[in-house]
């Protein structure tokens, strides 16, 4: 039986590839905005930690600990304000690499499903070839030893 043989197998390795490429990508945005959730949530606790517990053996009455605490709070607020812009902005790239993903997967699919249905119309026609095959032989034998009796 001869082997299959897709005649779109190189365009859909360069699909797969791109699929690949896009799947780095979305990995790559994720990670991104996965790091930046952490930064905030570490300025959130620094913040929480600064307002409610302070510093381990300062006077909590001394009022030029309070104002450099209220102000290191206030810087830590504002860089959370900061990192939340730029989460915002790392998910919108996220989201278009997502897509991108997505439209690579399904060209690749589209093409992976095509070659599948060809390869199986294949295999049917190859079993149809070597049923007949046999049933030649088979006949060629009958007549074969028919016409000897």
């Amino acid at each position: 039986m001869r082997k299959f043989h897709f005649r779109l197998q190189a365009i859909l390795d360069i699909r797969r590839h791109q699929e690949d490429q896009r799947r780095l990508e979305l990995g790559a945005a994720t990670a991104e905005c996965t790091r930046i959730t952490g930064e905030i949530e570490v300025r959130r606790e620094l913040c929480r930690r600064t307002l409610t517990e302070g510093e381990p053996g300062a006077r909590l009455e001394d009022l030029g600990y309070r104002s450099v605490q209220a102000a290191y709070a206030l810087r830590l607020r504002h860089e959370e304000a900061t990192l939340q812009k730029e989460l915002e902005q790392a998910q919108e790239v996220r989201q278009k690499a997502a897509l991108r993903y997505q439209e690579a997967r399904r060209a690749a699919d589209v093409l992976d499903r095509l070659r599948e249905r060809r390869a199986a119309v294949y295999r049917r026609e190859q079993i149809q070839e070597e049923q007949n095959k046999l049933d030649d032989i088979v006949m060629s034998r009958r007549m074969g030893h028919g016409s000897t009796l």
